[in-house]
């Protein structure tokens, strides 16, 4: 269950990519340790091959449309776990087969923004276990919401009405333990029946089981019994508003307890409070508007990014996106500013692609095991001589299988890649003249102090990284 809603593992990680979750963060962290063992399975004795599986619907897959395989009625749901243990891997004839045969029924290509039955405004709410009617026949409210979230758009209107006709019954705003205070998740606690709960097994099982709703009884009652072990408050931050955090103007000058003081120095007198303190939440009433902003978004939608050393005409200079971005920075221009959406109008073509759904990275072999790239090693590509670090940030705009990403591989395989440090330890089968011996060449370039420039030059493409699977083969049966 995710959100109280039931999924499959396979459903799971599209909603997981649909919410942009960033790797590292607490949400993606908290969904890879709640759901990796049962949704995750690497190579065994039983599977040798369980990283290399048979792929049907390269995007989405319809888990649950009835198919025929072997004589046998199942759901592509179950067909997926038959062909990883019946061996049917990738890059097989038995998997172009099966591909051939069941794509049409299984597959379906998943929205770029999902349809979230239950979000209304700026906020999210649970599904309830609820049958109502809808398009004329019987249907519960998960089913729906599944449906809606792996298929339609959010601005569709069949999403908006939807919405309108079936959230009163099939949504509700589910009990929050801690509010407006952080969950501590590895805290037990003891319950009223004598048994031991992690605090975040309430939060996310136990609450969303027996659809307990925010201000009712039984979530007062958990409130008062749990706050104190379960829940923990963090210093105040000057710029964070509906957990979204603006950028800090520094050097703007405020009034602040009848003194003149800038802003950054107001900031860190607010971190010596917390942030459900009366002193924070005055303070940001105060001097919030005069002192964060929303930075100007170069490209405006976070499913984009920015070709960093993509070269232009910037205020009849020549420049980089790298340039306009950190002018924007300098400046200070907000988003929705006139000066920000006529930059964003006329570079944006230039200096934002869509982000692949599977981002090409040239030292990635085809098992999907990662090698070492040799960084500072020049190759010449598109008539230009270049470092393979080059390479590689200029193919993670384009898909893996893509044209590019698959003739660079070919092309630089030998020059840019070698494998990781442990010799043949999970090696995957190099081309042929590639030495499965790491001699030490491969290392980082050192660029010093340069934090944000050393990030561009090792990930090319994105300002950040969204949150995905471990990267085992997911185990198509679990739920």
């Amino acid at each position: 269950e995710f959100n109280g809603v039931p999924f499959a593992c396979g459903e799971l990680t599209w909603i997981v990519t649909g919410n942009m979750y960033e790797g590292g963060s607490d949400e993606c962290n908290h969904i890879q340790t709640t759901y990796y063992d049962k949704c995750c399975s690497g190579p065994s004795p039983d599977i040798p091959n369980a990283a290399n599986k048979c792929e049907i619907c390269p995007d989405g897959k319809d888990w649950y449309a009835p198919v025929v395989y072997g004589g046998k009625p199942m759901t592509c749901l179950e067909l997926d776990s038959v062909l990883l243990r019946n061996g049917v891997f990738g890059d097989s004839a038995e998997c172009d087969q099966a591909t051939q045969e069941y794509a049409s029924t299984c597959c379906y290509t998943p929205p770029m923004k999902p349809c979230n039955l239950c979000h209304f405004g700026q906020k999210s709410y649970s599904v309830a276990e609820r049958t109502v009617l809808y398009n004329g026949a019987e249907s519960d409210c998960y089913g729906i919401h599944n449906h809606l979230s792996t298929r339609v758009e959010a601005e569709q209107d069949v999403c908006i009405v939807a919405q309108n006709e079936l959230f009163d019954d099939c949504c509700y705003d589910k009990c929050n333990l801690c509010q407006n205070y952080q969950l501590n998740s590895e805290a037990v606690v003891m319950t009223n029946g004598g048994q031991q709960m992690g605090c975040s097994e309430i939060e996310n099982n136990f609450i969303g089981l027996n659809q307990i709703t925010q201000g009712s009884e039984q979530c007062s009652i958990l409130q008062q019994q749990h706050f104190n072990d379960c829940c923990y408050d963090v210093p105040c931050d000057l710029c964070k508003k509906d957990e979204t955090s603006y950028e800090l103007l520094v050097q703007s000058p405020v009034i602040y307890q009848g003194r003149n003081r800038t802003c950054g120095e107001v900031a860190v007198l607010a971190r010596d409070v917390m942030s459900q303190s009366d002193v924070c939440k005055t303070t940001k009433h105060d001097v919030f508007d005069s002192c964060c902003y929303k930075q100007c978004d170069l490209c405006g939608d976070p499913g984009w990014a920015i070709d960093w050393n993509r070269k232009l005409t910037y205020d009849n200079l020549a420049s980089t996106c790298l340039d306009v971005f950190m002018n924007l920075r300098s400046e200070r221009i907000q988003d929705g500013d006139d000066k920000c959406r006529s930059i964003q109008y006329t570079v944006s073509h230039e200096c934002c692609y869509k982000l692949p759904t599977n981002q090409c990275f040239m030292c990635q072999a085809s098992d999907g095991t990662f090698l070492n790239t040799n960084w500072n090693a020049e190759v010449s590509y598109q008539d230009k001589r270049m470092t393979c670090g080059d390479v590689n940030a200029i193919l993670s705009s384009e898909e893996v299988d893509g044209e590019l990403c698959l003739g660079a591989r070919d092309s630089f395989w030998n020059e840019c890649c070698t494998p990781q440090e442990g010799g043949k330890i999970n090696l995957p089968i190099l081309p042929s003249g590639v030495s499965d011996n790491n001699d030490g060449s491969s290392k980082w370039s050192d660029y010093g102090d340069m934090g944000f420039g050393n990030f561009i030059k090792r990930n090319g493409a994105s300002s950040h990284s969204l949150c995905v699977s471990a990267a085992l083969t997911l185990i198509g049966m679990a739920t």
